[in-house]
């Protein structure tokens, strides 16, 4: 036998060239039964499982699922090998489509109206054989539209010496949500997006705010507001404005605390010069008076509206009402 092999191994160069070429037939003669046999295993008839994931499709506008009893159906397809191995390729992402006018009015599908919507997507070669579970069932509620108002969460920033000469305003001051009757019914106001502005300090801006869909099945319209703001440059002044009683009768007069309110205030540029030449006097009817109360809130509503109060010394006046001797 070794004698054999080295004589094998010292062949003719000729001899070694036929060796390679039977070889190589044999490699090909295998490759080919093999290729035979896939082919005849995969033209015979099998039974495979797949899972298609349930969408819901056709739902009304005004209609809104809860919940649907299983997301997916598991399906036994029969057909040869072959047609099984492309369409689980062909369906790997697929999705069954399932129309909602399919359920009936309590929410019910059976196994009839799965097959249909299963047949719509399988090839004809391929046969349904069971859809599990057979039925499903859904539970849904009508929508409905309810006008709430909207809050402002934006912060505003001004630069330095700057104040709104206003309340913000925001436009629209209210939106529409849409949802089921019971969420819409804990819903009464409806909160804008968390802005911060960059440091305003422009005559009049105009932001644009986003409104989102922060609660879970319920959407909101519009899906922005505008933010009008008017920043003014401010300056700190100080005030003194007399205090006067009028109607005093002949019998008593009043002491007052002081003659004098001093007023802090920020007030527009523009209008510095304007209040400090403007005079102001702080009036009080005698009849106005109640001896039972022995002090006054200063009343400066008589100030124009552009002029932002700090604060008023004394911010209560004490008076006393004494009795003329006759």
């Amino acid at each position: 036998m070794l004698e054999w092999i080295k004589n094998l191994i010292t062949f003719p160069k000729t001899g070694a060239l036929i060796s390679r070429s039977q070889v190589v037939a044999v490699c090909s003669s295998f490759l080919l039964a093999v290729i035979l046999w896939i082919l005849v295993t995969l033209s015979q008839t099998y039974t495979a499982e797949f899972i298609f994931p349930i969408k819901l499709t056709e739902v009304p506008t005004n209609i809104q699922i809860e919940t649907i009893s299983s997301p997916e159906v598991v399906v036994d397809l029969g057909g040869t090998g072959t047609d099984l191995i492309f369409e689980d390729i062909r369906t790997q992402k697929d999705s069954l489509s399932v129309p909602y006018t399919d359920f009936d009015e309590n929410g019910h599908i059976y196994a009839l109206s799965l097959q249909r919507a299963l047949r719509a997507m399988v090839p004809s070669q391929i046969n349904i054989q069971e859809v599990r579970p057979g039925d499903l069932f859904l539970t849904y509620n009508k929508k409905v539209t309810k006008k709430v108002p909207l809050v402002s969460l934006v912060k505003v920033n001004l630069r330095s010496a700057f104040q709104l000469e206003n309340k913000p305003v925001l436009m629209p001051d209210s939106v529409e949500i849409i949802g089921n009757s019971q969420q819409l019914d804990t819903i009464h106001h409806w909160f804008t997006a968390k802005v911060e502005t960059p440091r305003l300090g422009v005559e009049a801006s105009e932001l644009t705010i986003p409104i989102e869909d922060t609660v879970s099945r319920v959407t909101v319209s519009p899906k922005s507001a505008t933010l009008f703001l008017q920043p003014r440059r401010y300056t700190e002044q100080m005030i003194e404005v007399p205090v006067l009683v009028e109607g005093n009768p002949k019998t008593s007069y009043v002491t007052l605390q002081t003659n004098t309110l001093k007023v802090i205030c920020l007030v527009p540029l523009e209008n510095y010069k304007e209040l400090e030449d403007a005079s102001y006097v702080w009036t009080i009817p005698f009849d106005s008076l109640d001896t039972r109360v022995p002090y006054l809130i200063p009343d400066i509503s008589f100030l124009p509206e552009y002029v932002k109060v700090i604060r008023v010394e004394p911010f209560q006046m004490s008076y006393v009402i004494t009795n003329r001797q006759t």
